[in-house]
């Protein structure tokens, strides 16, 4: 299995306590990613303490929004959604690591 690395930015002082937790409870940083990501690919949800919060809204407003954004599947013409569906195709084919 392929493997992929995460490279993430924070203060310095945050990791330095972040990683005393970590060490007091006997968990590698990888391991909780690790976990973080299978929860995220199982529920196909942020877990509560993420929702929203990082960004500056409520999750309630986060929800809102999300819903707000559903709402919209689906609207757009068959010659838009055709369009839509050439320019993933594009982006996913000319994205990094892949060969056209």
């Amino acid at each position: 299995m392929a493997t992929a690395t995460i490279n993430v930015r924070m203060p310095e002082d945050l990791k330095t306590r972040g990683m005393q937790v970590l060490e007091r409870e006997g968990v590698s940083v990888t391991d909780l990613v690790r976990s973080l990501f299978s929860h995220l690919e199982q529920s196909q949800e942020l877990p509560e303490f993420a929702k929203g919060s990082q960004r500056g809204m409520s999750s309630t407003d986060a929800e809102q929004r999300r819903a707000a954004m559903r709402s919209l599947i689906g609207i757009l013409p068959p010659e838009a959604q055709l369009e839509a569906a050439r320019h993933e195709r594009l982006m996913r084919k000319t994205s990094s690591g892949v060969r056209a």
